[in-house]
């Protein structure tokens, strides 16, 4: 998870720990393979495994986009971070044409795009 409205320059850094994990996938385990032969007499094949772990990853999805973060989702919400400051959260998509650098992780701004390719930029 990312706090949008938080610089990309910043959010493009590893070393900025500006992400937050807030969920991890499990893998299937071996129960399922237990599970599946007691319950429908047969091994479960490659596609099968394939589809169990699709359905998994779908009920994973169900359970993080939950009415609430549909709606913080939707209508944007507005968070008081540690400095006191009530911030309006927003999607990345609707601000990424406003930024000044073409990249969150090179540096190079917009402006100096014409120079890509030049005798100039080829030195560096």
């Amino acid at each position: 998870m990312y706090i949008t409205n938080q610089s990309k320059y910043i959010r493009g850094q590893p070393g900025e720990f500006a992400a937050h994990h807030i969920a991890y996938i499990p893998k299937l385990g071996d129960k399922i393979h237990d599970w599946y032969f007691k319950t429908f007499g047969k091994v479960p094949t490659a596609a099968m495994l394939t589809h169990l772990r699709r359905e998994l990853i779908q009920a994973i999805w169900l359970l993080l986009l939950d009415d609430e973060m549909m709606r913080a989702y939707e209508e944007g919400e507005a968070i008081k971070l540690f400095d006191d400051i009530l911030r309006a959260m927003v999607l990345m998509s609707c601000i990424k044409f406003l930024g000044k650098w073409m990249c969150p992780r090179c540096l190079s701004l917009k402006e100096m795009v014409w120079l890509v390719g030049s005798k100039s930029d080829m030195r560096n």
